[in-house]
């Protein structure tokens, strides 16, 4: 017990429903961990062998962040075991929302808003029946982070994606999704420099790296996939250089040069079908494989002077 919040005992509701039979349902404990985080664990039973487990906690540390937090598991058992029209069904649901204060780190960020369940947990949730999320179709989840170093060119960030249709169990996860970015900079400047800059401190150099991992498949299906075959992935390297020096001392000069490198784990080999006349996919070979390609570009500048004096206006003579 805490000088706010005090725990105790939650008692539960009961009843009788048909398909399930007598049940208690919602009892458990709540639990005044602190003045800044709460727990309450409750369950559900039900005389024809269902039952139930949740955790719900709420958060706040003040200037910092706040969030929420709530996890079932249902186990649901339907009919007589012996009968055809029994059915087991297992299912989960995970409700988290975290918000970071924006005085609470300048150079990190983090955020949450999770809304995860399995297909059928909705149908299968009693308590659920009347509620919206009971008949919403599409479910999306996403948690993202990002962290800017100081003194540092590098920033980094990166993003959790999962999309869900309770229809037909299809599921679309984006994990992870990374970007990182070096901003430009002069790796051969002085750093006390004495006397003119020198024409190599002019070159510049910039960077960003990007990867993403993704999969369209059934909920059943997302555990038991591969990462290398069933997954697509990818990771793109991105550099450029640049710097810039006078010619004839009027003439500026601009060189540069653009890197691409792609990173993959899988290649479709192809081969010309004569009937369809066009290319057709033959095969597919999994490992490391690297593809790049560069440009080269030069611009050239300078700046004319020059003065223009008018005519006096002599006007028109009578």
């Amino acid at each position: 017990t805490n000088s706010n919040y005090a725990s105790g005992v939650i008692m539960p509701t009961f009843g009788d429903e048909s398909a399930r039979g007598f049940f208690l349902r919602d009892g458990g404990y709540y639990f005044a961990l602190s003045d800044y985080i709460d727990l309450a664990v409750t369950g559900e039973i039900y005389t024809k062998g269902s039952w139930g487990l949740a955790a719900r906690s709420t958060y706040r540390k003040r200037y910092k962040f706040s969030g929420n937090f709530n996890a079932s598991y249902l186990v649901t058992r339907l009919g007589d075991k012996d009968l055809p029209d029994y059915s087991l069904s297992k299912d989960f649901k995970i409700n988290w929302t975290h918000t970071q204060d924006a005085k609470a780190n300048p150079f990190q960020t983090f955020s949450a808003s999770v809304n995860f369940s399995t297909s059928s947990y909705d149908r299968n949730n009693v308590t659920g029946y009347y509620s919206p999320s009971s008949t919403n179709n599409t479910k999306s989840s996403s948690i993202s982070y990002s962290r800017r170093f100081p003194n540092s060119p590098f920033n980094i960030s990166a993003t959790m994606n999962v999309n869900q249709r309770t229809r037909d169990s299809a599921i679309s996860v984006t994990l992870p999704d990374i970007s990182v970015t070096m901003s430009r900079i002069y790796p051969f400047k002085r750093k006390s420099a004495i006397g003119a800059e020198r024409w190599y401190e002019k070159i510049s150099l910039s960077y960003s790296g990007y990867l993403r991992n993704s999969i369209d498949t059934k909920e059943n299906m997302l555990f038991k996939s591969n990462l290398i075959k069933d997954w697509q992935n990818a990771m793109k390297h991105t550099a450029q250089t640049t710097t810039t020096f006078n010619l004839f001392k009027n003439i500026q000069i601009t060189p540069s040069i653009d890197y691409n490198e792609y990173w993959y784990t899988s290649k479709i080999e192809q081969e010309y079908d004569i009937r369809k006349q066009q290319l057709v996919a033959r095969d597919t070979t999994y490992g490391f494989y690297r593809v790049f390609n560069y440009s080269t570009s030069v611009s050239a500048s300078t700046t004319l002077y020059g003065f223009f004096k008018p005519l006096p206006f002599l006007g028109n003579k009578v």
